[in-house]
């Protein structure tokens, strides 16, 4: 989430290009996420990242107008092969074989 939200990932020469592309500036989410990732105990840090998730839901940071076409093929002697939703196709690769 500090990647994607934190206002410190606003890309700038200082940070020579964050990945924060939606700009999304919001302190209060800043410092749940900054909070969270000091944070040990994986219950509590969960819960703070619900929340700072939950700020930026409501804030509408993204706003979704069109969906990249993707097409995967394989041929069916590939087993373990898995399409996914972040447009990787080797993510899996370790679950990969091939049937005689």
């Amino acid at each position: 989430m500090f990647n994607y939200f934190d206002s410190k990932s606003i890309p700038s020469p200082d940070n020579q290009g964050g990945i924060n592309y939606s700009r999304w500036n919001d302190p209060q989410t800043d410092q749940v996420i900054e909070k969270a990732g000091t944070i040990p105990d994986w219950p509590q840090r969960k819960d703070l990242y619900c929340q700072a998730a939950q700020r930026v839901a409501e804030g509408a940071s993204h706003i979704y107008l069109y969906q990249r076409f993707d097409l995967d093929s394989y041929r069916d002697r590939m087993q373990g092969w898995i399409p996914n939703g972040w447009n990787n196709d080797g993510w899996n690769a370790y679950d990969w074989w091939v049937s005689k």
